[in-house]
């Protein structure tokens, strides 16, 4: 009786590392990602918020304005208004400072999808409670039909 326990457990456990082994992938390929959903503005989840207090860059980042267009050189210009709403929640009603991360990608397709053609560099922009930033670019290159702006937090806040 001992014996077909022992071999039970095992069996048991060589299934699962087998499962584990075979199953889970924690590097995903560029062909799995869906940004169909996604808008021109995409806010990355911030890592330094606790759990109790956000789930998201937006609680405390508006977007105040957003404007594209094609200047005369065929460039697409982008502006875009970052307002610092302060504290969103009953236990903090002041708010604080925040450092936003923000990279723009222009793409040729009307999508946003695909390989782009121009990428910034990271802007760090501090935006202090209650006011507004400005984000401006201009792509490099001719023939941009769509862009994407992705924000996240900074952890550089002096």
């Amino acid at each position: 009786m001992k014996r077909n326990g022992i071999t039970v457990i095992w069996g048991v456990l060589i299934g699962m590392l087998a499962l584990v082994g075979c199953g889970y992938n924690a590097v995903h390929g560029p062909n799995r990602v869906d940004t169909a959903g996604e808008g021109s503005m995409v806010f990355v989840r911030p890592d330094r918020f606790t759990v109790l207090g956000t789930r998201s860059l937006s609680d405390y980042v508006e977007v105040t304005f957003e404007e594209a267009s094609v200047g005369e050189t065929g460039r697409m210009e982008v502006s875009v208004g970052l307002r610092n709403r302060g504290g969103t929640h009953v236990y903090d009603k002041e708010g604080q400072d925040i450092a936003v991360g923000a990279q723009i990608a222009f793409y040729d397709t009307p999508n946003a999808q695909g390989r782009a053609i121009w990428r910034s560099p990271r802007k760090t922009v501090v935006i202090r409670r209650g006011a507004t930033e400005q984000l401006d670019y201009v792509c490099p290159k001719a023939g941009a039909q769509s862009y994407q702006i992705t924000l996240s937090d900074y952890d550089g806040v002096e």
